[in-house]
């Protein structure tokens, strides 16, 4: 298969299969596991916009996705780590003394440290398989695909209304 035309099959395929992950909940609350498929389809449409986005072949796509993927894994764990912080300040603050905020403080502060440095170090990797031209890219590729995540849901979310 000619992989210049991979990307923009894979996307039409995706796109072709994700429309029922945005439609309207079933009356009554959502099935079991529908967050799950949702999160699966996002996913997907993740995969397709870097891959095209980075108009990356199919043999760059099998390095960078596991690389990527265990990056984007250590990033959450941070994340979560450094929202418990500020969360836990944001809600205790009044009853909290100084040094326990100033402990929360540092905990949130590491946590963003420690992002970046897993930031540093997986970028460093995928450019050594994709290239640094594309790894400098990813970054501001994930602002981009959650912007243009946001504006089809926001699509989906007024069409849904003028019906």
């Amino acid at each position: 298969m000619n992989t210049r035309y991979f990307a923009p099959i894979l996307v039409l395929l995706l796109m072709a299969f994700s429309f029922e992950a945005y439609s309207q909940p079933p009356r009554g609350g959502r099935k079991p596991g529908q967050r799950q498929q949702k999160k699966e389809r996002v996913k997907q449409l993740k995969i397709a916009y870097f891959t095209e986005e980075l108009d990356l072949t199919e043999e760059e796509a099998e390095k960078f996705w596991p690389i990527y993927n265990e990056m984007e894994e250590k990033m959450k764990a941070e994340k979560k780590k450094k929202n418990a912080a500020t969360t836990a300040i944001k809600n205790g603050i009044d009853t909290m003394t100084d040094a326990e905020v100033e402990a929360k403080m540092k905990e949130a502060l590491d946590a963003r440290i420690e992002e970046a440095e897993i930031q540093k170090e997986y970028l460093v990797k995928i450019g050594e398989v994709i290239g640094f031209k594309k790894a400098a890219k990813v970054v501001s590729l994930e602002a981009q695909f959650k912007r243009e995540l946001v504006k089809r849901l926001a699509n989906d979310t007024d069409a849904e209304s003028n019906e």
